[in-house]
C-alpha cells in the first residue's frame, strides 16, 4: 500500500491560519427565570429547586463567556459557534495582534451551531478560507487552531478517523470524525 507520508513540520500551516483565529468574549445578561427554565424537570419540584426559585427567581445578572473564531474575509467576517454568541448582548473579538473590536451579530443557526460577526477595522484583516469537505478523505491529516481563553492561538493535529457519521440531530447528519492525540496541556 503506498501512503503519504506526514509532513516534517505544520509549522507553515500554522504560520498561515493561526492569524487569523480570534478570541471571542461575551457578555450575557441572566435573569434566574433563564436558569430555572435550564434547571432539569426532575429538580425543578424538589426542595433544592424550590430554594433556587426563591434566592435566585427575580434575579439578573451579568455572566460572560469566551470562545473561538476565525476571520473568514478581510473585511471583518468572522465564524464561531452559535453556542458561543447566540444569547450575547456584547460581543468583543481579540486578535493575534492584541487589537480588540466589538463585534456585530449578523446571523446565526441553531441547528449547524454555526454565527457569523461583524468587526470594523482600519485594516484589512488576515482571513482563511473555507476547506472543500468533499475532498477530505479518511486518513486525511487535520489541524485544529483556536484561542478560547484569551492565552493565544494553539493547535493540535490529528486525522479524519471516519466520514458520514449520523449522530440523529437533523438533516444535516453527514458528519467528518476527528481524532486527535490527548493533549494533557489543554
Amino acid at each position: 500500500a503506498m501512503a503519504r507520508s506526514a509532513p516534517d513540520s505544520f509549522a507553515p500551516l500554522v504560520k498561515r491560519v493561526l492569524p487569523a483565529v480570534v478570541n471571542i468574549a461575551v457578555t450575557e445578561t441572566v435573569s434566574g427565570n433563564d436558569v430555572l427554565t435550564d434547571m432539569p424537570p426532575e429538580l425543578r419540584d424538589t426542595p433544592l429547586g424550590r430554594q433556587f426559585r426563591r434566592r435566585y427567581g427575580s434575579r439578573t445578572e451579568k455572566v460572560s463567556g469566551a470562545g473561538s473564531g476565525f476571520v473568514i474575509d478581510p473585511s471583518g467576517i468572522i465564524v464561531t459557534n452559535n453556542h458561543v454568541v447566540g444569547r450575547a448582548d456584547d460581543i468583543v473579538v481579540s486578535f493575534t495582534d492584541g487589537q480588540q473590536a466589538k463585534a456585530k451579530l449578523v446571523g446565526r443557526d441553531e441547528l449547524t451551531d454555526l454565527a457569523v460577526l461583524k468587526v470594523s477595522m482600519p485594516r484589512s484583516l488576515p482571513a482563511v478560507e473555507w476547506g472543500d469537505s468533499k475532498r477530505v478523505e479518511v486518513g486525511d491529516w487535520i489541524l485544529a487552531a483556536g484561542n478560547p481563553f484569551g492565552l493565544g492561538g494553539s493547535v493540535s493535529a490529528g486525522i479524519v478517523s471516519a466520514e458520514g457519521r449520523d449522530l440523529g440531530s437533523g438533516p444535516f447528519d453527514n458528519f467528518l470524525q476527528i481524532d486527535a492525540p490527548i493533549n494533557p496541556g489543554n
